[in-house]
């Protein structure tokens, strides 16, 4: 009941997104921090202002990887 509807003019399409998109197929995901882990580095970079959320298993090594980051 709280609720109120948000503008359509908030929302964005994927046209908004194109030219980015675009960069990043062309010239591929900015290399950011290494990890030191070669076999990692190959898979993701990463960027110091970016938010990175490790989830798995309980005691299957999420906090050894974190550590060893």
């Amino acid at each position: 009941e709280n609720a109120k509807p948000l503008p359509l003019a908030v929302l964005n399409t994927i046209s908004t997104y194109k030219d980015s998109i675009q960069s990043l197929y062309d010239t591929g995901y900015p290399k950011g921090v290494q990890t030191g882990l070669p076999s990692l580095d190959r898979l993701i970079s990463f960027n110091p202002s970016n938010l990175y959320v490790v989830t798995g298993y309980p005691s299957h090594g999420k906090s050894e990887l974190v550590d060893e980051i």
